[in-house]
């Protein structure tokens, strides 16, 4: 094997700023719409878990009684 595979990636300042420079920000619009949608979404999915969490409930309460 090659010594260059297992050496630790370096970086270096001016690297790192020239990649910052290429990255494409969010405007605040898009940030807001992005931030909306992931507070929505986490809102049904654990609406979701809290029914399927109250039917298995149910369910197994139901067993036990029998």
């Amino acid at each position: 094997m090659e010594d260059n595979l297992l050496q630790e990636p370096t970086y270096a300042p001016k690297a790192v700023w020239a990649e910052l420079k290429k990255v494409r920000w969010p405007s605040f619009k898009g940030l807001m719409q992005s931030s909306g949608l992931v507070i929505v979404f986490t809102l049904l999915f654990g609406l979701y878990f809290f029914v399927c969490e109250a039917a298995a409930s149910a369910l197994v309460s139901w067993i036990v009684s029998l």
